[in-house]
């Protein structure tokens, strides 16, 4: 069985490489790179710095993890409330499935000290950070109300030269495109620019 203070090793190890923006794979080092153009952009731009981030929209943790490994963490909390009626994933999943999904991801980070995961919807998470934050990640339902509600939300929390960024800016039919509109009004109404990289967006603070 493998102990905690081997995985608690390995992990420290891991983010030693990570901050030269290096991580060990298959016995090979390798140089980090995230299929989210926002955040690589921000890697980039903070390399080395300690962070702290959201990300909404948890779902299995693939991403959670790959922006665990890509920055030096001090703290990042992942929401999701795991709730089939809010996502087009419960037209082909029902709540035991998501239910399932939730279990997994708690077991997959649950030694991971610098994670905190918040079971809440986005609205109602923002009450349970009480710091400021280097960067918002937005991909959660996609829809105009909720992206709108939470640039509302989230963007006073992002610290000065931070950064609030999202998932799927392009069309989405079956949304209405709600990320687009609420991402372009949200900008134009505070005269803000918004970056594109499909399939990305992001605001600098």
């Amino acid at each position: 069985m493998v102990s905690e203070t081997y995985i608690s090793f390995i992990s420290k190890l891991q983010k030693l490489f990570n901050f030269f923006g290096f991580k060990l794979q298959n016995k090979r080092i390798i140089k980090i790179r995230i299929d989210r153009p926002s955040l690589q952009y921000f890697y980039e731009l903070k390399k080395g710095s300690l962070i702290t981030g959201v990300e909404l929209g948890a779902w299995k943790g693939d991403n959670a993890e790959k922006i665990y490994r890509l920055f030096n963490i001090k703290k990042l909390y992942l929401v999701d409330a795991w709730d089939s009626s809010i996502t087009k994933e419960g037209i082909l999943r029902d709540q035991y499935d998501f239910n399932n999904i939730k279990i997994k991801v708690l077991g997959r980070f649950a030694f991971n000290k610098e994670i905190k995961i918040i079971d809440d919807f986005s609205v109602d998470a923002i009450n349970k950070i009480k710091e400021k934050v280097d960067f918002v990640y937005i991909d959660t339902s996609h829809d105009y109300e909720t992206t709108r509600d939470e640039l509302r939300l989230y963007f006073p929390i992002v610290k000065k030269g931070g950064m609030i960024a999202g998932h799927d800016i392009e069309n989405r039919p079956e949304k209405e495109n709600g990320v687009f509109k609420a991402v372009s009004e949200f900008a134009l109404k505070n005269n803000l620019k918004v970056y594109l990289k499909s399939p990305d967006w992001w605001i600098m603070k």
